[in-house]
């Protein structure tokens, strides 16, 4: 049995959309979480009822980044937080003091890779089993070749988002 499905007992991912609208170069993305990212992507896209209205304008998405291997539904819902507002979080207070804002300039995805990065070698969050998938072939080579390492117990793949199938599907199983 793989280390996610001992670690946890339900799936937890916290994820970053990337906007395809018109060939978007501008680094347009929304950060969430969910239990089932094949299913809240469609929900994204409108291709099933459900998506984050802030996301509707901007469609369609891609789900570039899914970070997974948390304990229990409300450790992905503070992750989320915080990748969301490293500039409110106590997580940086220390770790990251004053580097990210709450400007245009630190919503685009180059600025939250960083803070995802950031945030996995924070204390709260290195003790973790975390996996990061990247099913973005330019932001893995951005992840894995500009951005500083991440702890050695955590994991990060490029594959496309379907490769969550069997996971999702092992832990619906149970």
């Amino acid at each position: 049995m793989s280390t996610l499905l001992t670690w946890c007992h339900e799936f937890y991912a916290c994820y970053l959309l990337r906007s395809l609208k018109n060939g978007r170069t501008d680094g347009k993305c929304y950060i969430g979480s969910t239990p089932d990212p094949l299913r809240r992507i469609r929900q994204h896209n409108g291709g099933i009822v459900g998506g984050a209205k802030k996301t509707v304008r901007d469609r369609p998405w891609e789900m570039a980044v899914v970070v997974h291997g948390f304990p229990n539904k409300y450790a992905a819902l503070q992750f989320e937080w915080a990748w969301q507002n490293p500039h409110k979080s106590r997580h940086f207070k220390v770790a990251a003091e004053g580097l990210y804002s709450a400007s245009r300039r630190d919503q685009r995805i180059d600025v939250k890779l960083m803070a995802l990065v950031d945030m996995l070698n924070v204390d709260q969050f290195v003790r973790w089993p975390i996996t990061v998938l990247v099913t973005n072939e330019l932001l893995y080579k951005m992840f894995t070749l500009s951005l500083p390492p991440i702890p050695d117990q955590m994991k990060v793949l490029f594959s496309p988002l379907d490769s969550l199938q069997p996971i999702l599907k092992a832990l619906t199983v149970r």
